[in-house]
């Protein structure tokens, strides 16, 4: 699960670094 957040993280980050990392970061982590 820990790889998926990360590739999440990564693809998230790479588009719009902000705003998406919030919610994503928020349920998985």
């Amino acid at each position: 699960m820990a790889k998926d957040t990360v590739e999440v993280l990564l693809e998230g980050g790479t588009a719009t670094p902000g705003p998406p990392l919030g919610p994503a970061i928020g349920p998985f982590g």
